[in-house]
């Protein structure tokens, strides 16, 4: 154990803390990789043919974009594609990317998860844990 502070006594001083607001870091949006803002963070670059192939009815089409994004794509790519994905209200086809890529193996599910926390995708990093445990 640390020296220091007793255990119950770090405890109770950590209970007292108010929950901090969202601090704004001094890293230029553009520069940095430490803030995320839904307007400057770039589009996944094929989510206008994504669209596209849904506004068509190119629903075979679409779907095997989506599995490739979660079955085959880096886990960079996939979280943008899910990100994006969800930023153009395309719920759906983001739910269905975590699904496929739920069912990668468990190395793959820990880089994808780890990559969508550094990604600020808490929500979408705990779906893909809950859908892996789940199959």
């Amino acid at each position: 154990m640390l020296q220091g502070k007793p255990a119950d006594s770090a405890a109770q001083n950590h209970n007292n803390i108010a929950p901090e607001l969202p601090v704004v870091l001094p890293v230029p949006l553009l520069k940095g990789d430490r803030q995320h803002n839904e307007a400057t963070d770039p589009p996944w670059p094929a989510l206008q043919e994504l669209t596209d192939r849904f506004a068509t009815k190119r629903h075979e089409d679409a779907a095997g974009v989506l599995r490739h994004l979660g079955g085959q794509a880096s886990a960079a790519e996939t979280s943008l594609a899910i990100a994006s994905c969800r930023r153009s209200g395309l719920h759906e086809a983001a739910d269905a990317i975590l699904h496929y890529a739920s069912q990668r193996d468990v190395w793959a599910v820990m880089s994808l998860t780890k990559t969508l926390l550094n990604d600020q995708q808490q929500a979408a990093a705990g779906v893909l844990l809950d859908l892996a445990l789940d199959s």
